[in-house]
């Protein structure tokens, strides 16, 4: 073992860990990565599913985005009440819920459809708020995941930002890439129902994993004791109070996801593909994501809390200027452009840039917030649900 120093710059408050360890979370970040897969499959196959029961328009993408992130956030919840369980570790509750989670997108479609059949002849409020629904409840367990792994991963580092940064760049890398593997490959050749079921074997494979990782490292090894009780560190104080932090959370949540439903029809209108812009977007737009959570990752590494204060502020700020500018950058592309290029790939690709770069400011907000509200010391995984 070795002794190594919280990532605060605290030179008096000790972290005593494994050896190893960031080679055993590397681990972690991998299955979380083959996580994101699944999660964005199941998004775009039910984007497809109710284009094709309410109709291809700007009120189904809102439901499936709207919806998705409602169950994200609620699971997070149940993730973090769950995430210091004294019965199961949070890595083994990840496979439980990765299983699970497997299981109900086998028989979403099939629910899609009933709900197709009930709400026939009915107005259009009851028919969204039914397919908002089915949504919400089949993405809580998605998002419990996220809370009860960066419980696992502060355990090891002690640092918040370093974890959560990195979890959420594996994870939307992962989403990212499924996105454009949908859109060109599984839909084209699985259909629906085969990409489906591809996605539920990627949730049982990512389980599997999980439970084996659970199992091999939690026994103790010949040469290490067993690290149970092996972290000491000490309480540090959190640079921005807890409350400012889930304002701003809940800001630049409300502002990302409101620009994603503009930057949709942004997309759909220079590209000329209504169906096809939706994986685009969401693909670019995780990317973005990716990038600024990165970014994050590695910065807090090298730097102390108190200082990220300032960054959190200048990213906020640059969110609000980068994304704005997206629209009218993106109209400039388009004017550039012939009327005869609408079809081709060229204006939709200049979009899709501009989407990545606005999201990545987005991307980096939420680690950094989590980084400077958050206790390494405490319940981080619990901390980080309701944010």
């Amino acid at each position: 073992m070795e002794l190594d120093f919280l990532p605060d710059g605290s030179p008096d408050c000790p972290l005593i860990y494994r050896k190893n360890s960031s080679r055993h979370i590397a681990w972690i970040y991998f299955l979380f990565f083959c996580s994101g897969f699944p999660a964005l499959i199941y998004q775009i196959v039910w984007q497809r599913a109710l284009f094709a029961i309410y109709g291809l328009n700007i009120e189904s993408v809102t439901i499936v985005v709207s919806g998705f992130m409602l169950g994200l956030g609620l699971g997070s919840l149940v993730g973090g009440g769950f995430s210091n369980s004294r019965r199961l570790a949070p890595v083994k509750l990840f496979a439980i819920a990765e299983l699970f989670t497997g299981i109900l997108g086998i028989v979403s479609l099939k629910l899609f459809h009933r709900i197709a059949e009930f709400t026939a002849g009915r107005s259009p409020l009851e028919t969204g708020l039914a397919g908002f629904l089915a949504i919400v409840l089949s993405t809580l367990l998605m998002g419990a995941t996220l809370p009860l792994l960066v419980e696992y991963s502060v355990r090891s580092s002690q640092n918040v930002g370093s974890s959560v940064g990195g979890l959420y760049f594996a994870n939307c890398l992962g989403s990212g890439l499924a996105c454009f593997l949908a859109a060109d490959w599984l839909m084209r050749y699985l259909g629906q129902s085969g990409s489906v079921r591809f996605a539920a074997a990627v949730n049982v494979l990512v389980a599997t994993g999980a439970l084996v990782y659970d199992l091999h490292w939690r026994r103790p090894q010949k040469d290490e004791p067993d690290c149970a009780s092996e972290v000491i560190a000490c309480s540090s104080h959190s640079p921005l109070p807890y409350s400012l932090a889930l304002g701003c959370a809940a800001f630049s949540g409300f502002a990302a996801l409101s620009y994603e439903i503009i930057w949709y029809r942004l997309l759909a209108f220079g590209s000329g593909d209504t169906a096809g812009a939706f994986a685009s977007l969401l693909g670019a737009y995780l990317f973005g994501l990716a990038i600024g959570s990165r970014r994050v990752e590695r910065y807090s590494q090298s730097h102390q809390r108190e200082n990220a204060v300032g960054t959190l502020s200048a990213v906020i700020f640059a969110s609000a200027m980068v994304a704005f500018a997206v629209s009218p950058l993106s109209a400039l592309a388009l004017k550039a452009t012939s009327p005869d290029s609408l079809g081709n790939r060229w204006p939709g690709s200049i979009i899709l840039l501009l989407v990545c770069g606005g999201a990545s400011f987005f991307g980096a907000t939420f680690p950094l917030v989590a980084y400077v509200a958050v206790n390494p010391a405490g319940r981080a995984g619990a901390s980080l649900s309701y944010l």
